[in-house]
């Protein structure tokens, strides 16, 4: 037991260091942008030059551990518009000053909601909408 305290006394900023790094990144919800209500589970949250995307929680929430630097954010969702976000600064924080603090970047998403098939075709045979260019605009809205 004197010999695991003594490692402990000589590894324990780093250790300290090492579990404050993995709250390092980008996390928030993901939203609607008409309702501001949240997305809900499945949207996929890619990072540009990495690999492995994140898919949000129940409640639309994402965590995203990235290293600092800057990224380009790409967020996906069946029903949405994707949408990117470019130079999302992720920085370097040194150990929080308030207890319970994260230095994790805070960024809220908010995309659009995508018109379906269904409602392209309910548009076009109530209101005679069958031109290309009214049928993009709507897509647009």
């Amino acid at each position: 037991s004197e010999e695991l305290s003594t490692y402990w006394a000589e590894n324990r900023e780093a250790l300290l260091t090492l579990i404050e790094q993995v709250h390092t990144g980008i996390k928030g919800m993901i939203l609607d942008s008409e309702t501001n209500m949240s997305v809900g589970a499945n949207a996929t949250v890619k990072i540009e030059g990495i690999e492995h995307d994140i898919i949000s929680g129940p409640s639309g929430d994402y965590f995203r551990l990235l290293n600092p630097g800057t990224y380009n954010v790409t967020v996906m969702k069946q029903g949405y518009k994707p949408k990117t976000f470019e130079q999302i600064l992720v920085r370097n924080q040194s150990r929080p000053s308030i207890i319970g603090e994260l230095p994790t970047t805070i960024f809220n998403i908010s995309i659009d909601a995508e018109p379906t098939k269904e409602f392209i075709s309910v548009v076009q045979s109530d209101f005679g909408v069958v031109d290309k260019e009214e049928i993009a605009y709507l897509k647009k809205k």
